[in-house]
């Protein structure tokens, strides 16, 4: 596996993860709901607080392999076309400059004619 799908994977299995926080909701109402034995006040918030932990982590995960992928200039490009691709920007941003106007200020000394 190269290192652009391994990116790819990395991201759909932390995006997974995050998505099972319904799940783990789901769980908690259904025990405050249907359990034979209620949870207490205590218990929901500190299994609620437990879940806020846990998935800030989970985020902050996925959020770090979105990063890597955005590094490594998209998803589904190889090194090579991220590296022509950075090549292509700096070229055209080099011509952009080439080809701009000069800026006319009021320090232009026009006594010579236009450059």
């Amino acid at each position: 596996m190269g290192k652009h799908t391994a990116l790819v994977h990395d991201l759909e299995e932390k995006m997974m993860e995050c998505w099972n926080v319904t799940s783990d909701i789901k769980i908690v109402y259904s025990e405050h709901l249907d359990s034979p034995m209620p949870m207490s006040d205590d218990e929901i918030a500190n299994i609620l607080i437990g879940i806020e932990y846990l998935y800030n982590r989970k985020f902050q995960r996925l959020q770090q392999s979105l990063d890597n992928i955005c590094k490594h200039g998209g998803v589904w490009l190889s090194p090579e076309q991220v590296q022509q691709a950075k090549e292509n920007i700096s070229f055209e941003r080099n011509m952009n400059n080439y080809h701009e106007e000069p800026q006319l200020t009021e320090a232009t000394d026009w006594s010579e004619g236009p450059v």
